[in-house]
């Protein structure tokens, strides 16, 4: 079974499982909660690995965009979204990406949701941020600027989103697996705008980004 046709099946499966009327229209309130549930029953080492799919596509000219512009969707939160979007991408980063989501989908179906400290998810990714701001001259302007900005498809906009976004996540990668991973929990539970904004939160917890 190929990838996509493996994340299809089981985001399917699951998504019938956790709803209480399957043809019912469910609020994106309610589908949030249940997206942060399953992403709390998906293994560290699978959200690690979309980590690092998301990471890959952001390098890519071709596609850094459109990842970009997903992160920033109201509808993140659907496998639907993230399914669409690989068909968009080139056929390297399709496959990586529907990989990785099949291999979420299937460790969350196995799992047992499992607690999140959310708090030390925020401190981790202000790290990242204080570790991009000092690697990438004007990543902190970059990034609130896009967050301040209204028009969510403006060229100029995306284009800082976008930027802001590689510079995050280059840092993100450095940091332990199990900090890689609740950074991804965020991000896909908040949106690109949250996640921008927390990274360049100020803080007196993150004087020394290197513990």
């Amino acid at each position: 079974m190929s990838p996509r046709a493996l994340a299809v099946l089981l985001i399917t499966a699951m998504c019938v499982a956790t709803a209480p009327m399957p043809a019912a229209a469910q609020s994106q309130d309610t589908l949030v909660a249940q997206t942060d549930a399953l992403l709390r029953s998906a293994s560290v080492e699978s959200l690690d690995g979309l980590f690092q799919s998301v990471h890959a596509v952001s390098t890519s000219p071709e596609d850094a965009a459109t990842i970009c512009r997903a992160l920033a969707s109201p509808a993140r939160s659907s496998g639907d979204t993230f399914l669409q979007l690989a068909q968009e991408l080139t056929p390297a980063n399709r496959d990586r990406l529907t990989g990785a989501i099949g291999d979420v989908a299937l460790s969350a179906w196995l799992g047992q949701p499992a607690a999140f400290d959310e708090k030390a998810a925020r401190l981790s990714l202000r790290q990242a941020g204080v570790r991009a701001a000092i690697l990438n001259e004007g990543f902190s302007a970059s990034a609130l600027g896009a967050i301040d900005a209204h028009a969510e498809r403006d060229a100029e906009v995306e284009a800082l989103r976008c930027r802001s976004l590689g510079w995050l996540l280059d840092a993100v990668a450095g940091q332990p697996l199990e900090e890689r991973a609740a950074i991804t929990r965020l991000m896909l539970r908040d949106g690109l705008a949250s996640l921008l904004q927390a990274a360049v939160e100020p803080s007196p917890d993150v004087s020394n980004p290197d513990h």
